[in-house]
């Protein structure tokens, strides 16, 4: 009896038709009948992709009238004319698999831009085809039933490589500028909120294009919107992305459980079969991989747009305005709580390179937001309070306020949280600086105000005082980064400085200006360990216009050590009391002894230079960049590898 054959697999007709062509084995006696059959049947593009990576490179290349021959007949059927139901449906099918076959190109190791070029059109048809593909885009993004296909073919072309400034096929895109198009979608009623928001992330891409090496269409469009009802429709797609964002978060912990409820889910844990809450080790790293949710490729759009288009600055505040804290309004006039409150989040879980990035970005926006004085003038009105919720998963918590309060409140904790939890052995003295900034701007302005923010400043006090704790322990390892260290420490002490020198003009209560004191003398050795460097290692001004640290910025600060530590001790000493258990003890102690306290007046101590982005930060968008586009892919084809740039 002889062995029974394996049944060939059988494979559907757009699979077999497809390696057909890509092999060079189809019958094209009747080109025109082949493909007006092939583009009616239902697209696989996973076919496409496998057959593309089971294909070595060399026999690809070799293969290259197969895949031009494909690449033509789905220009030619994206730009037939309309003339039955059933040539839509070519179309639709036409865009599907020239895109599939663009990435699957795209994520072939050992593929240049120039390979895929050749492959797709040949070298020395490349502009005019590629030119004719990118007019063909424009138009069918102008259909509503081509739209959505012709975004992702877009993007794909676009972002087809992690690094979209080495994708010589953008420039296809300078030379057909689509800025009008993509408004025409953001502005239309009919197009859904996912067309939106590819949209928004397709001109994202396109606005980051060589936008240093040359004029970019698309970034100087976008620093031009002005329409009111587009900004808002912006604002509430980045309201509602921030909210997305945030439930991830929440979902790891529940903040609002109590200790008894806590301890209680953790012994669960140590019998089987218990139904107790799943307990999330946040301290693991691995937990925290997939945070900030693929989301924030986005974050990169909302930048942009608050770096360059002042309507915008503009149209956040007015949106603000709107919201009442028992009326909030609609998403876009929420904007602000809910980017206070992702922020909150994300410093809190910053954990490893990529939530870095996206740490540095936020900062970046808030810091451009901090420097506009009618942003700071609209949240510290007296009737623009809002509720904002403040990430509570990491201990120990910052205090529960339920009321309404000032943004600039929310401002400050997200800075505090920052600075909390994220001393570690290799400082990011750059990313600490940029909080100090923020930090800095608001204590500014409301001295200059002369605005008393009801605030729970006896939580910054000791965060930095505990920043610069942790500096004086590291300091043998942080010196030999001197250039970042200056600066880092320059501002640092200016916190203290204004603090000091004008908290009377902000600060609440006489309690939040004696708190101040006690952290500062409490810092004692840390400030003489600080005293100590300085003095044997006096700076010049550092190239970028930091601010300049010498001896004369610890006056002030060493004075409060040398005139009220003596004081506190001799009290402690008299009472026979090693450490003082009673903080109005030692309030009194202090307060007893300010008249005789002279502080040197210290100008200027407002005064910053102003955020921009070229030269300092240009490596950094240009990783962000690819990052961005790595989580978009992540999002969108989880099931793909993310192409990397070709050498």
């Amino acid at each position: 009896m002889q062995p029974s054959r394996p049944k060939p697999i059988l494979k559907e007709k757009f699979v077999q038709i497809t390696e057909s062509i890509l092999k060079g084995t189809a019958s094209l006696d009747d080109p025109a009948g082949f493909w007006d059959t092939y583009f009616l049947l239902t697209v696989n593009g996973q076919s496409i992709h496998e057959t593309i990576q089971n294909t070595p490179s060399e026999t690809l290349l070799a293969q290259d009238p197969q895949t031009q021959a494909l690449f033509h007949a789905c220009l030619t059927t994206m730009n037939a004319e309309m003339t039955q139901a059933l040539d839509q449906t070519r179309q639709v099918n036409a865009i599907k698999v020239l895109t599939c076959l663009i990435r699957a190109l795209f994520l072939k190791r050992r593929l240049t831009t120039f390979n895929i070029i050749g492959l797709l059109t040949g070298l020395d048809q490349a502009n005019a085809q590629f030119t004719l593909l990118i007019r063909t885009i424009d138009q069918l993004l102008q259909r509503q039933v081509t739209k959505p296909f012709a975004l992702t073919l877009a993007i794909t072309l676009v972002a087809g490589n992690d690094n979209v400034s080495q994708n010589s096929l953008n420039g296809y895109f300078i030379q057909h500028d689509l800025s009008s198009t993509l408004l025409y979608i953001l502005n239309d009623d009919l197009s859904s909120l996912e067309e939106r928001r590819q949209t928004l992330i397709l001109f994202s891409f396109l606005a980051s294009y060589n936008k240093y090496e040359s004029r970019n269409p698309y970034l100087h469009q976008l620093s031009q919107w002005r329409q009111q009802s587009l900004l808002d429709e912006i604002l509430e797609i980045f309201s509602q992305l921030l909210v997305e964002m945030t439930r991830k978060y929440q979902e790891l912990k529940d903040e609002d459980e109590s200790l008894a409820k806590s301890v209680a889910n953790y012994m669960s844990g140590w019998f089987s079969g218990s139904t107790g809450t799943v307990q999330v080790d946040m301290d693991n790293p691995e937990t925290l991989v997939p945070f900030p949710p693929k989301q924030a490729a986005w974050l990169l759009m909302l930048y942009d747009l608050v770096n360059t288009n002042p309507a915008v600055l503009q149209r956040i505040i007015r949106t603000f305005q709107t919201s009442t804290p028992d009326q909030p309004g609609q998403p876009a006039a929420q904007f602000l709580p809910n980017l206070m409150t992702f922020i909150s989040y994300l410093v809190q879980h910053n954990r490893n390179e990529r939530s870095s990035m996206y740490t540095k970005l936020m900062l970046l926006i808030l810091l451009r937001l901090c420097e506009e004085q009618a942003f700071l003038a609209a949240i510290t009105q007296a009737d623009a309070d809002q509720t904002v919720v403040i990430c509570r998963q990491r201990l120990p918590p910052l205090p529960r306020v339920k009321k309404p309060r000032s943004l600039a409140s929310a401002i400050l904790d997200d800075m505090i949280l920052f600075m909390k939890h994220n001393l570690r052995k290799k400082l990011d003295m750059a990313m600490y600086r940029l909080a100090f900034s923020i930090t800095h701007r608001v204590l500014s302005f409301l001295y200059k105000r002369q605005i008393r923010l009801d605030y729970h400043w006896q939580e910054l006090w000791p965060t930095l005082t505990s920043v610069l704790h942790f500096t004086m322990l590291q300091l043998d390892t942080l010196k030999t980064r001197r250039e970042e260290l200056v600066p880092f420490l320059a501002a640092l002490v200016t916190l203290f400085n204004i603090a000091l020198t004008h908290g009377e003009t902000f600060l609440h209560d006489t309690k939040s200006f004696d708190t101040l004191f006690y952290d500062i003398i409490r810092s004692s050795d840390d400030i003489a360990a600080l005293s100590k460097y300085l003095s044997s290692n006096m700076s010049s001004k550092p190239a970028d216009r930091s601010p300049t640290l010498t001896m004369g910025s610890l006056a002030n600060i060493k004075m409060v050590c040398h005139h009220l530590k003596p004081a506190l001790d001799e009290w402690q000493e008299t009472q026979k009391i090693k450490y003082a258990t009673s903080s109005d003890q030692v309030m009194a102690v202090i307060q007893s002894h300010f008249d005789t306290l002279e502080l040197a007046p210290m100008d200027k101590l407002d005064h910053y230079t102003p955020y921009n982005e070229i030269p300092h930060e240009m490596p950094f968008f240009r990783f962000l960049l690819r990052l961005v586009v790595t989580d978009y892919w992540q999002l969108h084809a989880p099931t793909s590898p993310v192409p990397k740039t070709k050498k």
